[in-house]
């Protein structure tokens, strides 16, 4: 059956590309579901994210971004708390476009990440964050689902809205807008899977 399978994978592939070929086409988007799905003919994986948890090694799955770094025991000559990144575990699932009859494997190659105030309380100072652009790599098998760890605030970030004269005691809200750029692994179509989640910058504790 396993065999079976793998050589109707392979005809769809010939034919679609015999189709490529036939058309002078180079092997753009041509998916139906447009943003989010990315294939060609028969086969089209649509990958959607369906969970976005803020986790931290100081602090575990949490939204709250701590920003400034404590001394944990005054007593204690060195006692700094523990001041990492934030970062976001992110669930992708590879699906196979209603309309079509396979999906493909699908690569993340590129992510980024914007952010917009959400809740500024009254008062408060909430500076806008620097955006971030940067090279992942994430292999997403057809019909399957799977975790990524990516940056949600990075160190410099925290750095930067505190410099920036953001209110660490009053905790606004923010929302991290991920762009994902993708590509499916046999026609090399590419296309974009988007999220977003929301997160408190503020000045927690965190001591161990």
């Amino acid at each position: 059956m396993r065999k079976m399978r793998q050589q109707e994978r392979s005809r769809r592939w010939f034919m679609g590309l015999f189709m490529l070929g036939m058309a002078g086409l180079l092997p753009a988007c041509s998916s139906p579901g447009g943003d989010g799905c990315g294939g060609i003919e028969d086969l089209v994986s649509c990958v959607t994210i369906t969970s976005i948890q803020p986790t931290a090694t100081a602090g575990g799955d949490t939204s709250d971004v701590d920003v400034i770094q404590d001394d944990c025991d005054p007593d204690v000559a060195v006692d700094p708390e523990l001041f990492t990144k934030h970062d976001a575990r992110i669930t992708f699932v590879n699906q196979t476009h209603p309309s079509a009859a396979g999906s493909l494997d699908v690569t993340l190659e590129r992510a980024h990440i914007t952010y917009a105030v959400n809740i500024c309380p009254p008062g408060a100072t909430c500076p806008p964050l620097p955006e971030i652009d940067q090279p992942v790599s994430l292999d997403i098998p057809e019909d399957s689902t799977v975790d990524g760890i990516f940056d949600l605030i990075p160190i410099s970030t925290k750095i930067a809205f505190v410099d920036l004269g953001g209110s660490a005691e009053e905790f606004p809200t923010y929302t991290a807008n991920y762009a994902f750029r993708a590509r499916t692994q046999f026609f090399q179509d590419t296309f974009t899977i988007r999220g977003s989640v929301n997160f408190v910058l503020g000045h927690f504790l965190v001591c161990q």
